[in-house]
């Protein structure tokens, strides 16, 4: 695949995301929390954004099938 598709950069953009949530997922769990415990977002916030963020790591793998990366 050439690498000068938008494809290719979402690809390798999502690659970087996914690293940072496989790596990180765990505090960022933990900041959430934080967030939520001293009030600074809201529990149904705090969903929202966690269900972005397992969106985020079910489309690295699906980018990946679909770019061949």
């Amino acid at each position: 695949m050439s690498l000068r598709t938008g494809i290719a950069a979402a690809t390798f953009a999502i690659k970087a995301l996914c690293h940072v949530l496989i790596t990180w997922r765990n505090k960022i769990d933990g900041v959430i929390a934080a967030a939520v415990d001293s009030s600074v977002i809201t529990s149904a916030q705090a969903l929202e954004l966690k269900a972005f963020l397992d969106a985020a790591d079910g489309a690295c793998a699906i980018i990946r099938l679909v770019s061949g990366y």
